[in-house]
């Protein structure tokens, strides 16, 4: 049939001069977003987070972060990633402002960089590829507060990010949870190895359990398992998944906790150091290994800008593949693979590794595996 066009401007031009609307009374467990998340089957799933959680996270960011009036918050994320909330939500509960900064600027380190000056950002959020492209483009900032999440943060770039910025946090949480769950703050004094992902946020609970959700002594890696005010209603029109995901808490009569699916351990200060997914484990040539850990080891080299691992064939055939982003755009692959051996098992050493201009990566910033060649 025919389309029918409507100019919007019009029909705004011509509406009657709107009245105070009248308040609308909204309760902790009304519904605030529900905003969809991919799973591993492919199948998006819809999360939905309720007003007492949406609070509870702005309530904790606003005095961890000191935001109020005055400050700049750079909203650099696609709407859709759920990191966005803190951008475009949170402000509004402090009076900061908010630049928003288009696709194709947040894309690029340098143009980046140039409008975050412009706009006096003092409040920055991004996923670790992000701030790779910043601290590559040279960008510093004293007196910003950072965050990254996301992804896991590796050393090196920590250690840039920490003398080129003002306060920094390392920030982890799912879309189940609302945003983030836990907050390290980077520190001059922090010692070598993986970057913790800190203690929980307000009103959080966080449990290292294993397959028998019994808790685990610090120092051992378990399943964590997200309890508290944080914890969303469950996945919309997905009851037997909800179910799956969301259980019941053992520890808290009547409450809930989220399975994250994420591997962790507690450290001896009470933070958490993150492993890396319980199913991201890869069977090669009978060898049960960790490509997170792999890759951890690249990006400790200084030449290495960036680094990805991949499986490649099946069953006897499979073999890692190890993907490299050069610092200065050309690096030594032998030098590079003797160093592996040195730090890692013979079996968890690439056979193959590829060079790369950049990582490939998703809208919301993040590691697009699937798009590696």
């Amino acid at each position: 049939g025919p389309v029918r066009v409507l100019d919007v401007a019009a029909l705004v031009d011509d509406r009657p001069p709107a009245g105070v609307p009248e308040p609308v009374a909204v309760h902790p467990e009304d519904l605030a977003y529900v905003l969809y998340t991919s799973g591993s089957t492919g199948r998006p799933k819809g999360v939905m987070v309720p007003h007492r959680a949406l609070a509870n996270f702005s309530h904790d960011m606003v005095a961890r972060l000191g935001t109020g009036p005055g400050d700049v918050v750079a909203a650099v994320t696609t709407a859709s990633f759920d990191i966005a909330v803190l951008e475009l939500l949170v402000p509004l509960t402090c009076g900061a402002g908010v630049r928003v900064v288009d696709r194709e600027t947040a894309r690029d380190g340098r143009l980046l960089a140039k409008e975050l000056d412009s706009a006096g950002a003092t409040v920055v959020q991004a996923t670790p590829a992000t701030w790779h492209l910043l601290m590559e483009a040279g960008w510093e900032s004293p007196g910003v507060r950072a965050l990254c999440g996301g992804e896991a943060l590796p050393t090196a770039l920590a250690a840039r990010m920490r003398s080129a910025l003002g306060t920094v946090w390392n920030v982890y949480g799912p879309t189940e949870t609302t945003v983030w769950s836990t907050a390290h703050h980077l520190r001059t004094g922090d010692p070598d190895g993986p970057v913790p992902i800190g203690g929980a946020l307000a009103n959080t609970r966080l449990h290292v359990l294993d397959g028998r959700l019994r808790p685990l002594p610090v120092g051992v890696f378990g399943e964590l398992y997200i309890g508290g005010d944080g914890v969303a209603r469950g996945y919309h029109g997905r009851p037997a998944l909800t179910a799956e995901r969301f259980v019941a808490d053992p520890f808290d009569a009547g409450g809930r906790l989220y399975r994250t699916g994420d591997l962790v351990r507690r450290l001896p200060d009470g933070g958490l150091e993150y492993r890396g997914r319980a199913d991201s484990q890869v069977k090669v040539r009978g060898h049960r290994i960790e490509p997170g850990e792999i890759e951890a080891a690249l990006v400790r080299r200084p030449e290495v800008a960036a680094a990805a691992v991949a499986v490649r064939g099946q069953g006897v055939d499979a073999f890692l593949v190890g993907y490299v982003v050069w610092r200065d755009g050309d690096g030594d692959p032998a030098a590079l693979r003797d160093f592996l051996r040195e730090e890692l098992p013979a079996p968890m050493v690439p056979g193959v590794l590829v060079p790369l201009e950049r990582l490939p990566l998703t809208p919301n910033g993040k590691l697009d595996r699937r798009a590696l060649p």
